[in-house]
């Protein structure tokens, strides 16, 4: 929809308000937001009623079902949340590029889900840290810099990408299991 909108042409930030262009404009100011971001969340999945529900939406659907969680409403609430943070990260990626190219999310759709997945959410969902994520992605950020000092082409890095999260999901297996037998022997 947005190539067919914009016939492929990237919007100038000369064309749009400059109040778009202060969130992402300033690396201090973007930092202290995603710190209070990430304490925030934090905050919210770990002691709220409805980011209790949400883990255990993520833990077991049907369990979470029979202990009173509509899970229609959850979905609901999880979706409205990801749009709202999606937004703001797009509003942050357009003052740091101080334009809105059309592939505007392409490039960091991968590495996003990438952060999460080497942070150690499981893909089954339920588990998982806010910290955690923020670390996948800090280590996700070194190894981008890292290979971009190596002249790495940018189709190379979502293929090293794919490797980390290859192996982030393969280390996750092995410690699921690992945990599930030893709660076994219990």
């Amino acid at each position: 929809m947005k190539i067919i909108v914009l016939r492929g042409f990237t919007i100038p930030g000369s064309y749009l308000p400059e109040i778009y262009m202060v969130p992402g404009s300033d690396i201090g100011m973007s930092m202290l937001s995603f710190a209070i971001f990430l304490i925030i969340i934090w905050f919210f999945l770990r002691h709220t009623k409805p980011g209790i529900h949400i883990y255990g939406l993520g833990g077991n659907p049907d369990a979470a079902a029979m202990m009173g969680i509509d899970p229609r409403k959850m979905y609901f609430v999880e979706f409205t949340l990801s749009g709202l943070f999606a937004d703001l990260s797009g509003l942050y990626y357009t003052g740091f590029n101080r334009s809105v190219p059309v592939t505007l999310g392409n490039q960091i759709l991968f590495p996003s889900f990438a952060a999460a997945v080497i942070g150690g959410i499981p893909l089954q969902g339920g588990r998982g840290s806010v910290l955690n994520v923020a670390g996948g992605a800090l280590l996700l950020g070194i190894v981008e810099a890292f290979l971009v000092t190596f002249a790495i082409s940018p189709e190379a890095r979502i293929v090293g990408y794919g490797i980390l999260v290859l192996i982030a999901v393969v280390v996750n297996q092995a410690r699921e299991s690992m945990r599930d037998s030893l709660l076994r022997r219990l």
